[in-house]
């Protein structure tokens, strides 16, 4: 398993959902899910905050 692969896996683990990523790093939700298939690179600056909101990401219980 690829860096990649495993922060794929992460995210879905966490229930994270592109939409809440794409939003939060300034990008488009379809470059995530294309960037997450293999199909396109990204910056190193968006593959960054992109690792970075997935380790970071904590979610609240109401």
């Amino acid at each position: 398993m690829n860096e990649r692969e495993a922060y794929t896996l992460k995210r879905r683990q966490k229930k994270i959902r592109l939409h809440h990523i794409a939003r939060n790093i300034g990008c488009s939700t379809s470059l995530l899910s294309r960037f997450e298939t293999g199909d396109c690179e990204m910056s190193q600056e968006k593959k960054r905050k992109y690792k970075e909101f997935i380790d970071q990401f904590v979610k609240y219980e109401r």
